[in-house]
């Protein structure tokens, strides 16, 4: 078996939706929705039982971008609160309390996989803020800048952090002097030259 399964259709509705995160007990999917006025919220889906999608954020403010954090205590997300794009952490669910992470504007949270730190583009920037986190208590250091990257704004899901937060897959722009192309070489063992 190779542990795929038939297409399964977990939500159906007209609004537009952008899948955002799933919970890592594979409970709940996370996605935005448009709503009207062009506002965006977050919304999670069961997906098992009876499956009735319920707001997540819900309010005038656009949030988008979830991410819940490994032990699913959490999630980080993107508002527009503020007037600009900034990152805040809540629980999950949320139950009131809230803390601002990012200083000078925020997207595209992301979690080590411990929980321990939560990165976050700022402009080509990816930031890192150390994680201190409890049942009942959140603390979160000063964001920090690891490194500048030529990174799309505009896109989703620009980037993936492997579990111990040391290394990161970036989509970049092409037309950028950093940027090398990849080449996959196919059938490279009938090429290869024995060693002498």
């Amino acid at each position: 078996m190779n542990g795929g399964g038939p297409e399964e259709l977990v939500l159906k509705s007209e609004l537009d939706k952008s899948l955002e995160d799933w919970t890592s007990d594979g409970q709940f999917l996370l996605f935005n929705q448009l709503m009207p006025g062009s506002r965006r919220e977050v919304w999670k889906a069961p997906l098992h039982g009876k499956r009735e999608p319920s707001a997540v954020f819900s309010g005038p403010s656009s949030t988008f971008e979830a991410q819940v954090s490994p032990d699913r205590h959490w999630i980080a997300y993107t508002t527009l609160e503020s007037g600009s794009r900034e990152i805040y952490v809540q629980n999950f669910p949320p139950t009131g309390g809230k803390w601002q992470i990012s200083t000078k504007g925020g997207r595209q949270p992301a979690w080590r996989r411990d929980g321990r730190e939560l990165f976050y583009m700022e402009g080509e920037k990816l930031m890192a803020v150390d994680i201190v986190a409890r049942t009942n208590r959140f603390e979160a250091s000063v964001p920090k800048p690891l490194f500048s990257a030529p990174i799309p704004t505009i896109l989703r899901n620009v980037y993936v952090v492997s579990p111990d937060g040391q290394k990161f897959l970036f989509v970049m722009r092409p037309n950028s002097a950093n940027v090398l192309p990849i080449e996959v070489v196919l059938n490279w063992r009938a090429n290869a030259k024995p060693h002498p």
